[in-house]
């Protein structure tokens, strides 16, 4: 596994984490698949309650399965050719993320947020977490996926979205972090 980016965020009282993972060893099999992980645990040394969200890019569909690890089915399954504005630059310079933010929801729906957001229902900060990396993985595994070739063969396509997801990956862990800090100011939790 290929870490795109990771982040440990102290409160008064919990230590949060979140990383979000390329399997490398589905990109060699011709998929493309990621692992968004969150976990939380009380200070000074509670044990981790961790929860994993899987996300596989169907090349078939076109679309990218979100699933939450060890429920089973899919909680969502989001078009590849949202119609997210094309980001002006490496670091995100011309890019809206809030108009984003209500494209990508839209897309995984209601019902996939809420299941995402109650992993841990009693803190709300963690939802903000799993849901700030799940939209920042998604959004850009969709604009890596249009820079491809489309007449390349799928997995051409799939090496060349895993290569840009790593190059794009600092810029990511700073999109995410704005994503937590708006859900976080927006849900009233500072």
């Amino acid at each position: 596994m290929a870490v795109l980016f990771e982040r440990t965020i102290p409160s008064r009282d919990r230590e949060y984490r979140v990383v979000a993972d390329l399997d490398d060893a589905a990109i060699m099999d011709d998929q493309l698949r990621m692992a968004v992980k969150g976990a939380v645990r009380q200070l000074p040394d509670g044990a981790w309650q961790e929860e994993t969200i899987e996300l596989t890019v169907d090349l078939g569909r076109s679309v990218i399965e979100v699933r939450v690890r060890g429920s089973g089915g899919i909680v969502a399954t989001v078009p590849l050719n949202l119609p997210l504005p094309d980001v002006a630059d490496f670091y995100g310079n011309g890019s809206d993320i809030a108009a984003d933010d209500v494209i990508i929801d839209g897309a995984l729906g209601p019902s996939a947020i809420e299941q995402i957001i109650q992993l841990i229902p009693v803190d709300p900060f963690f939802g903000c977490i799993i849901k700030g990396a799940i939209s920042t993985a998604i959004g850009q595994t969709i604009r890596c996926w249009r820079t491809t070739r489309r007449e390349a063969p799928a997995a051409q396509r799939v090496r060349d979205v895993g290569g840009c997801l790593r190059e794009y990956g600092v810029r990511m862990a700073l999109t995410f972090m704005y994503r937590v800090g708006r859900c976080t100011l927006s849900a009233g939790l500072v």
